[in-house]
């Protein structure tokens, strides 16, 4: 349910880089937390990130290992090379989504249906109606992309939007649904639960939340809450508190 983010959305923190025996080292801590799946990288940025990624895979710290790639054919041919799953995304603008589909069904013809775990976000969710959003997860889904994330780009949706978007996506389609919150009205948290409890099935987060702007959801506190609301998570608190206190 909880899926770690610190690897690669942690990154675009003011001031925040991480040697590759670094990111190691946490993704072996996270690992260690009970945390089962991870977004290690964005391999088409730089070597060390295709690097470190084959690495954590080869370590097998978790049940699933993601790289995220633009929706360009050259950068999820880079991503797939690390023996990660693949994570892309429809850009920020809707009119924008048609090319990015074009490289969704590259992805999916080349590596998907069972190769690979193909992960798609559509971005900036507040660009669109309820009624867009659901169309645009049936065409994911039609595609044959393993899970939709529904991403608060810009960190400015409230949780009665979350709410409907959340509910209305998972009523359409039938493959899960993840979700990605910035903080910057500090919400990322509030929505990450409310989207738990309207039926998303995984949440990203990071450790202290951080990550681009005001980061995103912080994972101690969303495995914490939820576990208080009553839902199954197999976060290790005692062993995820060594993690945070790595990145101090």
């Amino acid at each position: 349910m909880v899926i770690d983010d610190t690897l690669r959305e942690g990154l675009q923190s003011l001031g925040m880089s991480f040697t590759i025996e670094e990111k190691l080292e946490l993704a072996r801590k996270i690992s260690a937390a009970g945390v089962k799946e991870a977004i290690v990288s964005h391999p088409s940025a730089h070597y060390s990130e295709v690097e470190v990624t084959r690495r954590i895979v080869e370590g097998k710290y978790f049940d699933r290992v993601l790289g995220l790639a633009r929706a360009v054919p050259s950068d999820i041919d880079i991503a797939a090379s690390t023996g990660a799953g693949i994570g892309t995304y429809i850009p920020f603008e809707p009119m924008a989504a048609e090319k990015a589909l074009d490289a969704v069904r590259y992805a999916v013809n080349k590596y998907g249906r069972g190769k690979s775990f193909i992960e798609v976000s559509i971005t900036n969710i507040t660009a669109y109606s309820i009624d867009d959003l659901i169309k645009m997860a049936k065409k994911l889904v039609d595609i044959g992309v393993d899970r939709i994330q529904l991403a608060d780009s810009l960190g400015n949706a409230s949780p009665s939007f979350v709410a409907r978007a959340v509910q209305g996506v998972k009523k359409s389609i039938d493959i899960p649904v993840a979700v990605h919150f910035h903080n910057d009205a500090g919400a990322a948290v509030l929505n990450s639960i409310i989207a738990v409890m309207h039926g998303a099935d995984y949440v990203d987060t990071t450790i202290f939340g951080i990550g681009e702007r005001n980061g995103i959801a912080d994972l101690a506190v969303v495995a914490t809450i939820l576990r208080m609301e009553g839902y199954k998570v197999e976060t290790n608190m005692d062993a995820l508190k060594e993690t945070y206190d790595y990145l101090r």
